[in-house]
């Protein structure tokens, strides 16, 4: 029996949510929950059990499967990560005039400094007074920028973890190939012994929502920047990962299921 169309939905949405909030907040812990909810690779392993079992196949469920499953992390992280752009933009930009009085004030002092170290006689005296001023001056200009800044959202996009998961490297992709299909020979024997702790596992390793998110806000990051080059080194590493584990899941189903059927 195929999953039902809204629990995927709603499974895979929650997915999204904490993954976007992982991924911007460097949060391990939302990463983790974003792959166990995630329920693609065990749809995909449903619609191939019934494919083999009833030689049929519902194009319909196949595409809206798909298009949850695949096309619905991509299209709302995107949408997301462009409006966390913006509003990462619009609160850099109020800081800005505290910058500028931080940097003035900085340059103030430095040249008041100067002045006193070289006044002599009673113009020292004049000096100090004027050093003393312009010191008082940049402490509460360095405050009222730090202050600002607290109020500030707390990510950054790209993140560090978004960073993590596009950088190339040719172990990064060899691994990024052969875990999921070694991974997946475990993916027949969790479902049908309805082992939680193993598909909790399998889940982590086979999620395709993770990936794409991270494609899609990048994405949605590069077109609010404005920057149309979208050039396949950039998302090489995520795009891998999710066609990896999408292969893994598709292939290794067929192989498991088949010789389950044949062993009847």
């Amino acid at each position: 029996m195929l999953p039902s169309y809204l629990n995927i939905f709603f499974k895979t949405l929650a997915s999204i949510i904490f993954a976007v909030y992982g991924l911007l907040f460097n949060n391990i812990t939302t990463l983790l929950v974003a792959t166990i909810l995630a329920p693609t690779s065990e749809a995909y392993y449903s619609i191939i059990n019934s494919f083999i079992y009833t030689k049929k196949i519902s194009v319909i469920s196949l595409l809206i499967y798909t298009l949850i499953g695949i096309g619905l992390p991509i299209v709302l992280s995107l949408i997301l990560g462009y409006l966390f752009s913006f509003i990462k933009d619009k609160d850099e930009k109020k800081l800005i005039p505290f910058e500028n009085e931080k940097n003035d004030a900085d340059k103030a002092f430095e040249t008041a400094n100067i002045i006193y170290i070289g006044a002599t006689g009673t113009e020292a005296g004049t000096e100090e007074h004027d050093f003393i001023k312009a010191g008082s001056v940049k402490n509460e200009a360095h405050e009222a920028y730090d202050n600002e800044a607290k109020k500030l959202v707390s990510y950054n996009i790209p993140s560090d973890y978004m960073k993590e998961r596009l950088v190339y490297h040719p172990i990064n992709i060899f691994f990024s190939i052969l875990l999921p299909f070694i991974v997946c020979f475990f993916l027949h024997y969790s479902i049908e012994n309805n082992d939680v702790g193993l598909i909790i596992g399998i889940s982590i390793a086979l999620s395709f929502v993770v990936p794409l998110v991270d494609i899609g806000l990048y994405m949605g990051y590069k077109i609010f920047k404005k920057n149309d080059k979208f050039k396949m080194k950039d998302y090489i590493i995520p795009v891998v990962t999710f066609i990896s584990n999408f292969m893994a899941v598709v292939i290794v189903s067929f192989i498991t299921i088949g010789l389950k059927k044949n062993r009847k």
